[in-house]
């Protein structure tokens, strides 16, 4: 079993594993690169050009069923937004690893692993003063290499990327999601709406989640295959078909999340971004 866990909150880092070699270098953003059976996964969580902290987290659990990823965003203007998003990725992984040993059903696991993620984020709110009110978005992923399983709450999104097209494959919880699903506006409207930062459910505002609350999705994946978790600072910044235009480049998973850091921050940075990719 193995957990690779890291945030740019405290400097800067790359981490690959090569037939059991470690090797370490200094950049400008924090980023973890592995193979896995017949996976390779990657992420990157950079602060951005404007904020001083990086409330997102990535995380990423190997055990020999498969992998289980988990993007989490503490709310941003909110107290202690980067322990809401660290415990419920870590409350996540140890739920479901526990959950997974009883069920062996994956989507089952993934969703009792959310809604204990927030009891936990829920519980630490209501009785420690100074995390009143936090809470964090929530995106999370397992697959076995056949098939996948996203589960979602908030706006952090899942997406899959096949031979150049990029599906959104979770549904936001936002007000601009309404919009656009109501017809009101497209969705490249959505980026750069003036509204775009209005959620309507989180991990944590509540003591516990209603089945409505958890977005869950399962789809057959397939060789060659891309799956994403992201935050918002990545998808309120550029839109999807330009996300695609550079997951298509011939390049390294690496070098995908390092275009995509660099040109959200060429655009904007004002929020931290986090993608995290799995190649089937």
């Amino acid at each position: 079993m193995m957990n690779q866990y890291l945030t740019s909150r405290v400097g800067a880092g790359q981490f690959s594993i090569t037939f059991g070699v470690e090797i370490i270098s200094l950049g400008v953003y924090t980023c973890h690169v592995r193979m896995v059976m017949n996976m390779k996964w990657h992420y990157a969580s950079d602060v951005g050009t404007v904020r001083d902290q990086n409330e997102d987290v990535a995380l990423v659990e190997e055990i020999p069923e498969g992998i289980l990823a988990v993007v989490c965003d503490g709310l941003g203007g909110c107290l202690a937004g980067e322990v809401a998003s660290e415990v419920a990725a870590n409350t996540l992984r140890d739920a479901y690893l526990e959950m997974l040993e009883e069920t062996h059903h994956p989507g089952d696991a993934l969703e009792e692993g959310v809604r204990k993620a927030n009891r936990r984020v829920w519980e630490l709110s209501a009785s420690v003063d100074e995390y009143t009110g936090m809470g964090t978005t929530l995106t999370a992923l397992w697959t076995d290499g056949s098939r996948a399983w996203f589960a979602s709450v908030g706006d952090s999104r899942g997406y899959l990327f096949r031979k150049g097209a990029l599906t959104q494959v979770t549904e936001d919880q936002s007000y601009v999601w309404e919009l656009y699903r109501q017809g009101a506006i497209t969705k490249e409207q959505m980026v750069n709406h003036p509204m775009n930062h209005l959620i309507s459910m989180a991990v944590g505002l509540k003591a516990e989640l209603e089945s409505g609350d958890i977005g869950l999705h399962q789809l057959e994946v397939t060789r060659d295959d891309l799956l994403m978790l992201c935050s918002d600072g990545l998808t309120d910044v550029m839109e999807d078909d330009a996300i695609a235009e550079l997951l298509g480049q011939e390049g390294s998973l690496e070098q995908h999340c390092s275009h995509l850091v660099e040109e959200v921050n060429r655009i904007s940075g004002g929020d931290n971004t986090t993608m995290l990719l799995v190649r089937i």
